[in-house]
């Protein structure tokens, strides 16, 4: 992706030591969404950093899953390990849940437009995304289909179609909302998008006819605004997530102040 997403390391560095948040968002995220009773032998919970899986638009900033050791895949033409696969720990992953890390709340917007076309992909709903843009070298059919590893720390986890089968559209909103989760500061909302916002100041800037006390260019500057802001804002986000967490009792927005935030890793 071209704006490459470099929040999530950045708050993750952040994240430290809030007990509260600790204890009552992130572990009930994990534990509500861990389907328990699918649990086979020595399955854990993990929660896996800058997820890409191939995909052509996109990089999750973490996804929670549950691993659980198996044997390392084979090479489809000859049947035997395949050299990088040697001496490593294999999981088979069970996505949980997607969460995406936002340093600007009015980003997120943009964050979810994008989350739903992935997850989308992920789970071969066609009706969800441009198959076209999501041909690669990994994916030549634009649909997820083959197994892909994700590698942490000299642990390989390998990720079927299967992977995300939990993940389900809301029924009236064909969203996927109940396994989505964002995690921003806490900001003013500013009813546009960063990208938005950047273009109406670059227009203000070099606008030799700007005239901010003119009723006439004032409603001008109005009337552009309205056709080229997106229909989708944070405020909307919010409220859809907002809506979420009152359905099944979690909290699946979550805004975070500048001191004292939660790392993911130690939440587990």
């Amino acid at each position: 992706m071209q704006n490459k997403l470099k929040d999530a390391p950045e708050l993750q560095d952040e994240l430290k030591n809030d007990q509260e948040m600790q204890n009552t968002q992130y572990r009930s995220l994990i534990r509500s969404r861990s389907a328990a009773d699918t649990w086979p032998a020595g399955a854990q919970v993990r929660v896996l950093r800058s997820v890409t899986l191939g995909c052509a638009r996109g990089e999750l900033d973490f996804v929670v899953v549950l691993a659980a050791p198996c044997d390392p895949p084979l090479s489809k033409r000859k049947k035997k390990l395949a050299p990088q696969h040697e001496g490593k720990s294999h999981f088979s992953c069970l996505a949980l849940a997607v969460v995406e890390a936002k340093r600007n709340i009015n980003d997120c917007a943009f964050g979810f437009d994008i989350r739903q076309e992935n997850i989308a992909f992920f789970v071969c709903d066609e009706s969800g995304y441009d198959v076209a843009s999501y041909v690669t070298n990994v994916h030549h059919k634009g649909k997820f289909l083959k197994d892909v590893v994700h590698e942490l720390g000299g642990e390989r986890f390998v990720f079927s179609k299967e992977s995300f089968r939990l993940f389900e559209p809301d029924p009236s909103t064909r969203l996927y909302l109940s396994r989505l989760f964002f995690v921003t500061r806490d900001r003013p909302l500013l009813g546009m998008r960063l990208a938005e916002l950047g273009m109406l100041l670059n227009k203000l800037l070099n606008d030799v006819d700007m005239d901010l006390e003119s009723p006439e260019y004032m409603q001008r500057l109005h009337d552009k605004l309205l056709e080229t802001t997106s229909t989708r804002q944070a405020h909307d986000v919010i409220e859809l997530l907002d809506q979420q967490s009152s359905r099944d009792g979690g909290q699946h927005f979550i805004r975070l102040k500048d001191v004292g935030l939660l790392s993911l890793e130690d939440s587990v």
